[in-house]
């Protein structure tokens, strides 16, 4: 009676505990990762035609290029918010995708605060144009790729020495 209680609440998962799992399961799904490559080459092509145009500040496409990076850039830290709360800590903290992640993140909202106008910090715009890289983590078949690449490197630079 007492114990049956007690094992009762012990066996149920609290709400932050079922809505971590819901975190996760939403991130893990197949349809949020599409969306998200969806997101990274959006963010790729506009980073693409932005470096092209280099649209001056006083310019009509400048505030165009502006909410786009805004909106991405939300969207960028909606997606690390999920990933973040849904493998809550060592999960994520010992996942290098998701420090990359973090890091890019972080760089572009503080490449879009009022802290841009210091120097240095506008550089950190740079980091924008390595999310494209996340594709390598988010698509098994490139992922593959990358890894088998970096194992023939050691032989390859051996046959170069020979």
């Amino acid at each position: 009676t007492q114990a049956a209680k007690r094992d009762r609440f012990v066996m149920q998962k609290s709400r932050f505990e079922v809505s971590k799992e819901w975190a996760r399961r939403v991130y893990n799904s197949g349809r949020f990762q599409s969306s998200v490559v969806v997101v990274i080459c959006i963010n790729f092509v506009v980073n693409l035609i932005q470096a092209q145009i280099f649209p001056e500040d006083d310019s009509r496409q400048n505030p165009t290029f502006y909410w786009f990076d805004m909106l991405l850039t939300a969207l960028f830290t909606v997606e690390l918010l999920f990933n973040a709360y849904g493998h809550w800590f060592w999960k994520f903290a010992r996942n290098g995708w998701s420090i990359f992640d973090t890091v890019v993140v972080v760089g572009s909202l503080v490449a879009l605060s009022p802290l841009e106008r210091f120097p240095g910090v506008a550089s950190l715009r740079i980091l924008r144009t390595f999310r494209i890289l996340r594709l390598i983590g988010r698509i098994r078949a490139l992922k593959r790729i990358v890894e088998c690449l970096v194992v023939s490197l050691i032989p390859v630079m051996n046959a170069f020495l020979i």
